[in-house]
């Protein structure tokens, strides 16, 4: 439904407006319509209703927020078409595993505590591996370490 304008008349008192009554039945239709809009039409439901969240600034962005320590909880799958990163460029932390099912690009891997790096499973590398530190000159005896059982350092060209 269009909006609902009320008639303020042609001057103060001169009777050419709408009514009192009437002018506030066009405010509650307004405001129904955007209740039902927003929340629809159920006066007990206190989530909104949408299927798209459009900005209406040319660049501007949108922001989801909780309050206090609440949490912006996802339920379905998210999909992202292009970035994700922090908004003041800190680290973003992942508290669960994280299940990659396709490509993963990666500029660098280290460990925010300067310990050891661990894959579990195999790891292939298509391109350079560049060490910033020296190897050992001798077999460390470490599980997990770039030595076969002979002592020497395992590379190969696939």
């Amino acid at each position: 439904m269009a909006r609902l304008n009320i008639n303020t008349g042609t001057g103060i008192n001169t009777g050419t407006g709408d009514t009192l009554r009437n002018a506030m039945d066009k405010v509650n239709t307004n405001f129904e319509e955007l209740y039902n809009n927003v929340f629809g039409g159920d006066s007990t439901v206190t989530a909104l209703t949408a299927t798209s969240l459009t900005s209406a600034i040319t660049n501007g962005s949108l922001t989801l927020s909780a309050q206090g320590t609440g949490e912006v909880i996802i339920d379905s799958p998210l999909v992202i078409n292009s970035t994700i990163k922090s908004e003041d460029s800190s680290l973003i932390e992942f508290y669960d595993d994280v299940k990659i099912n396709s490509s993963l690009i990666v500029n660098t891997i280290s460990s925010d505590d300067s310990a050891q790096v661990t894959v579990e499973d195999g790891l292939t590398v298509n391109g350079a591996v560049v060490m910033l530190s020296n190897l050992p000159t001798s077999n460390p005896n470490n599980a997990g370490q770039l030595w076969d059982d002979s002592g020497t350092l395992k590379i190969s060209q696939g």
